[in-house]
């Protein structure tokens, strides 16, 4: 080989090395132009995946979500605003979003439960206005039927019930659709069965009817409950109650006008109510009724309770004070669950009573008792 041949070698193979790709030699000589192609592509797709950030599915909710006031920490290093509990009985957007998550599973009276605990466990929810929306929604549902229209007079702007617990002895101050049975026996001789059906004409205002033993006397009953104030807001209740006796044996008409109060804090529901029981015979007196009764709950389906009803006539009979028979009673109330009802739909109460600090009157020295309620929706 003479000693041009290599420079001349050299010579030829340039136009070959420039043509080679500029940013590695990793290619496929025989790849076809439509393979290259889906390469790119590939290569492209891969890329733009990875610039991607994770984003809420729905972005219209995350536009409607309140802000929460950025407290100058170090997003970094620290917990995120909307995550830091900044005030007592608040919750944070991934508490509530937790929440809302797991509630959208549930049955239509499961959730309406599951948000009113929330409520309670967090009075000052930052998403509160939107939960109350929620509620209403939820209580169209279960009782359209038994919602009255909204007016201007209106003591409060919301339309959900007040299910305060039901006394065993004393009068119901919620005014609702309900069926009453009961049965109260005390040794030696004393029974008391109670039926009574009352129907909720609108939210406020029922009627009712039935029959019970009272003052050692059985009685047909029939009466009207109005409420006064009915605010689910704030969970109270003032009825004013307008019941008739009329006595079997020996027969006589007896008007009871009554005023009752009630609300429900936390865990516990408790109630007071008073009035007279006005006999209209000859040689009667009046004679006054009333009491209180608190029921604690300690869980969905269970509660205790404890109450006392008072009764008292010829209060200014100059020969001995008057005549009295005041009750203490003490029990338990279950909530067992139905098919197709809302919780709470029926409630069974059992219990006991004993008098105390009783004057002429002594028609038991002590009595068990039972009862069952039932909500209907119609």
């Amino acid at each position: 080989m003479t000693r041009l041949t290599v420079p001349l070698l050299l010579l030829l193979g340039l136009p070959a090395l420039a043509s080679l790709p500029d940013d590695d030699f990793d290619w496929d000589e025989d790849e076809t132009e439509e393979e290259r192609k889906e390469r790119e592509e590939a290569e492209k797709k891969r890329l733009s995946d990875g610039d991607d950030l994770d984003v809420l599915d729905d972005e219209d909710e995350l536009d409607g979500l309140e802000p929460v006031e950025d407290t100058g920490e170090d997003l970094l290093g620290g917990t995120a605003p909307e995550d830091r509990i900044t005030a007592e009985g608040q919750d944070t957007s991934r508490i509530y979003r937790d929440a809302a998550e797991e509630y959208s599973n549930y049955s239509a009276d499961e959730e309406m439960l599951a948000w009113e605990r929330y409520l309670r466990e967090y009075p000052n929810a930052i998403y509160k206005e939107r939960i109350e929306r929620r509620l209403e929604e939820l209580e169209e549902q279960l009782y359209r039927g038994r919602r009255a229209p909204q007016t201007e007079t209106r003591l409060d702007g919301d339309q959900r019930d007040v299910p305060i617990s039901q006394p065993l002895l004393l009068e119901n101050i919620n005014p609702t659709n309900r069926i009453l049975a009961g049965v109260e026996y005390g040794p030696p001789n004393y029974i008391n069965l109670m039926l009574d059906y009352e129907h909720a004409l609108s939210r406020e205002f029922s009627v009712h009817g039935g029959i019970r033993n009272r003052f050692m006397v059985w009685n047909l009953e029939t009466g009207v409950r109005y409420a006064l104030i009915k605010s689910s807001r704030t969970n109270t209740l003032v009825t004013g109650i307008a019941d008739v006796r009329l006595a079997l044996n020996p027969a006589y008409l007896a008007f009871r006008p009554q005023v009752g109060a009630g609300k429900m804090i936390g865990i516990f529901d408790i109630q007071a109510q008073g009035g007279v029981d006005l006999e209209a015979r000859a040689g009667s007196s009046v004679r006054l009724i009333g009491g209180i009764n608190v029921t604690g709950r300690i869980d969905e389906n269970v509660a205790v309770f404890a109450e006392t009803n008072y009764n008292a006539k010829n209060l200014t009979w100059d020969q001995g004070g008057a005549f009295q028979f005041p009750v203490a009673s003490l029990g338990f109330k279950f909530y067992p669950p139905v098919a197709n009802q809302p919780k709470g739909f029926v409630e069974v109460n059992v219990g006991g009573s004993i008098p105390y600090a009783t004057r002429y009157y002594r028609w038991h020295e002590v009595s068990v008792m039972a009862q069952l309620n039932v909500y209907p929706s119609w």
